[in-house]
C-alpha cells in the first residue's frame, strides 16, 4: 500500500514539474515575410497616472497623427500612423505628462 502512494505521489509531482515547464514557455508570433520590421501594426500601449488622466496622452495622440485603438482606467493603446519609427515615437510619448511606461508588440520570426 505505502508502495503505491509513493508511486501516486512522485507520479503526481512529475506531473506538475512537466505541466510547469511547457507552461511558462513564450509564446512567438509569426510574422509574414512581406514584413521587414519587428513591430506589429505599430501599435504603443501607454500606461499612465490615473491621477493625472490621460488627458495629455489623448491630446499628443491626435497632434501625433495617431489613433487611439483602445482607452482604459491607466493605458491607452495606440496605433500610429504608416511609415511611423517605434522607436522615436515611444520617445515622443514618454515625454508626455503622466506617462509610466510604453510597451509595443514584437514580432519574432521563426525561420
Amino acid at each position: 500500500m505505502k508502495k503505491t502512494v509513493y508511486l501516486f505521489m512522485a507520479l503526481f509531482v512529475l506531473n506538475a514539474c512537466i505541466y510547469q515547464e511547457v507552461s511558462s514557455k513564450p509564446v512567438a508570433r509569426v510574422s509574414s515575410k512581406n514584413n521587414t520590421d519587428n513591430v506589429s501594426n505599430n501599435v504603443l500601449h501607454i500606461n499612465y497616472d490615473s491621477q493625472i488622466g490621460n488627458k495629455y496622452i489623448l491630446d499628443a495622440t491626435q497632434k501625433y497623427g495617431a489613433t487611439v485603438i483602445r482607452n482604459t482606467a491607466t493605458t491607452v493603446s495606440i496605433q500610429l500612423p504608416k511609415g511611423s519609427n517605434v522607436d522615436r515615437a515611444a520617445n515622443h510619448f514618454k515625454k508626455v505628462r503622466g506617462v509610466q511606461s510604453i510597451d509595443w508588440e514584437k514580432v519574432y520570426r521563426i525561420h
